[in-house]
């Protein structure tokens, strides 16, 4: 019964009272039972957090059989209950899901007005149980690691508002990481491109410098292209640690091509759509993941260019007016470019 329980709040018997215990699974064990315990804070407390402590009221000294946390907040002004998570990768943000007292939602979840520092956040959505008040943010990435401050306000025009402070920190270096691992292992460049950012590290993701496959060139869509450039090339690649275009460097022998898209297949082959350089001559291609070293090769062969200036000479100069006639152009220095129409004009 409620006689055998109590609860002190940061150290005070007086500032709590039980008014119901009961067992409510497992009475006969002592060892797996659940108790629901129901008490009143019969002393006022400060806004913020106290500790609660609950055991046996006949026990003699007393001791906490369970401790917990409450948080305290003046009903006059809006109070962050609780959130979580409390931290989140520096590159990828986070969504946060914030209990606040005394945050009047008058309107929509559109109206509330989120911000980590100088970043504007999202609201995913809220919703109101009784005097709380539930906010689900999307947290923006941040440009720098370390414990950020967000505030919440119901209203781009009110001027009272919640706030806590948020810890953005680095991705795992898995390439310190799996170097601690006893063996000195490596990190797998395309197990760690397809994991989801995080600060813990994943011990699956390093593995043997032995056994990792390097990227390789399955098929290429165009071998050769005009010298100007902005052929489209679309190269397959196999083993290739990259999701998004962002993640790979293309080059053309030297230069640097322009990448469109990358996508991956169900099967693990990388399509990367390319816009060739311009060049010249037949060039060694390259695409290096940036999570990895190694690259996969690839060839390209520009059009020659002409020796010299386009002359074209012809088989027949003349024929008789209302009749066809077969004329055969050879032409000279007109270069090659494979794919590209010619229009001969007449006349």
């Amino acid at each position: 019964g409620p006689q055998e329980a109590a609860v002190e709040i940061d150290g005070c018997f007086a500032c709590a009272v039980v008014t119901r215990a009961r067992v409510a699974s497992g009475a006969l064990s002592a060892v797996n039972s659940t108790s629901v315990i129901t008490f009143n804070v019969t002393s006022p407390l400060a806004p913020g957090t106290h500790n609660v402590s609950v055991g046996l009221a006949l026990a003699m000294p007393f001791t906490a059989l369970a401790s917990f946390q409450i948080q305290v907040y003046d009903a006059s002004s809006p109070a962050v209950i609780s959130f979580h998570p409390s931290a989140g990768t520096r590159t990828a943000g986070a969504r946060v899901a914030v209990q606040l007292g005394s945050f009047p939602l008058a309107g929509s979840a559109s109206d509330i007005v989120a911000t980590v520092g100088s970043l504007v956040a999202s609201v995913a959505g809220a919703s109101v149980s009784g005097s709380v008040t539930t906010v689900m943010l999307e947290l923006p990435p941040s440009p720098w690691a370390g414990s950020s401050r967000v505030t919440l306000a119901a209203s781009p025009a009110s001027d009272r508002f919640a706030s806590f402070d948020f810890v953005y920190a680095e991705e795992c270096d898995y390439a310190g990481f799996c170097a601690s691992v006893p063996g000195g292992l490596v990190p797998d460049p395309l197990a760690v491109s397809r994991m989801p950012p995080s600060v813990e590290c994943d011990p699956s993701a390093c593995v043997a410098a032995s056994t990792l496959a390097s990227p390789a060139l399955v098929h290429q869509s165009v071998l050769s292209g005009p010298r100007a450039g902005g052929t489209l090339v679309d190269l397959f690649v196999s083993d290739l640690p990259a999701s998004g275009p962002e993640g790979v460097l293309v080059l053309f022998g030297t230069a640097i091509a322009q990448v469109d898209a990358l996508t991956v297949s169900a099967s693990g082959i990388a399509q990367i759509s390319v816009r060739s350089p311009p060049g010249e001559g037949t060039v060694a291609g390259s695409v290096t993941p940036l999570l990895g070293k190694a690259a996969a090769a690839f060839g390209f062969a520009y059009d020659r260019a002409p020796s010299g200036a386009a002359t074209a000479t012809s088989s027949a100069t003349s024929c008789a007016v209302g009749t066809n006639a077969t004329v055969v152009l050879t032409l000279s220095n007109w270069g090659t470019f494979p794919g590209v129409a010619h229009t001969v004009t007449v006349g």
